[in-house]
C-alpha cells in the first residue's frame, strides 16, 4: 500500500507521530502497519538514506487518504453505548 517517491512530503501531509495520533495507535505499531504495507502511506527516500543502508527512509501520510482508512477499519473510535 506504501507509495514510493523520491521527492519530500507535502506541507500539509503528516508524519508518524502524528499520524499514529490521530489513529490512536502507538508510533511503533503504525511502523509495523507501514513496513507490513497495511495503511496507505507515502515513502520517501531522505538524502541522507541515498547509497546507505541503514538510514531510514521518511515515511508521510495523507491526512484524508488517512481519514478514509481509518473510517473503514473503525481504528481510534472510543464508544460509550450511547
Amino acid at each position: 500500500m506504501p507509495n514510493e517517491e523520491n521527492t519530500t512530503p507535502s506541507p500539509d501531509a503528516w508524519r508518524l507521530k502524528r499520524a499514529a495520533e490521530f489513529l490512536g495507535l502507538s508510533p511503533r505499531t503504525l511502523e509495523r502497519y507501514v513496513t507490513r504495507r497495511l495503511v496507505p502511506c507515502i515513502v520517501y527516500e531522505s538524502a541522507r538514506s541515498a547509497g546507505t543502508r541503514d538510514a531510514r527512509p521518511i515515511v508521510a501520510f495523507d491526512p484524508v487518504e488517512l481519514a478514509a482508512w481509518r473510517e473503514s477499519h473503525k481504528i481510534g473510535r472510543h464508544h460509550r453505548g450511547d
